[in-house]
């Protein structure tokens, strides 16, 4: 147990991934749309964790950071599949109320989603690259 929190608080990733940089960019924008009801510091601040992996990459911070963006993308993805049975069996949607607001909504859910999954992949990567360093 205390290797692992070791490893998680100090072992910095192979390398630096723009991925982190990429990560920050839906916040980013997010909090901008709902400026003038205050989002903005909201979404500043895993935009900011993402900033710092980007420079100081931490396996902690990368949890957390897939943490976000897993949770994001499970709440984005269920409400995109509940709104779309909505539709098929004859109710009124709750996010994709017209052409243009579905496209831009699906957009979202596929770059969150995508995010995700580029997390996950460097993260593991790093993981067993630091892994496989170590044991040599």
């Amino acid at each position: 147990m205390t290797k692992i929190l070791h490893k998680l608080f100090t072992t910095p990733g192979r390398s630096r991934s723009l991925i982190y940089l990429v990560a920050a960019i839906p916040f980013i924008l997010v909090g901008l749309f709902g400026w003038e009801h205050g989002a903005f510091w909201f979404y500043l601040v895993p935009a900011i964790i993402a900033v710092v992996q980007f420079f100081k990459p931490r396996m902690f911070i990368w949890c957390l950071l897939l943490l976000i963006y897993f949770v994001a993308s499970i709440q984005y993805f269920y409400l995109l599949i509940a709104d779309i049975i909505r539709i098929l069996t004859g109710g009124s949607p709750s996010a994709l109320l017209d052409t243009d607001d579905s496209v831009v909504f699906i957009t979202f859910v596929l770059v969150i989603v995508s995010v995700t999954v580029f997390l996950i992949r460097r993260g593991l990567k790093d993981w067993f690259a630091n892994s496989l360093l170590k044991e040599q």
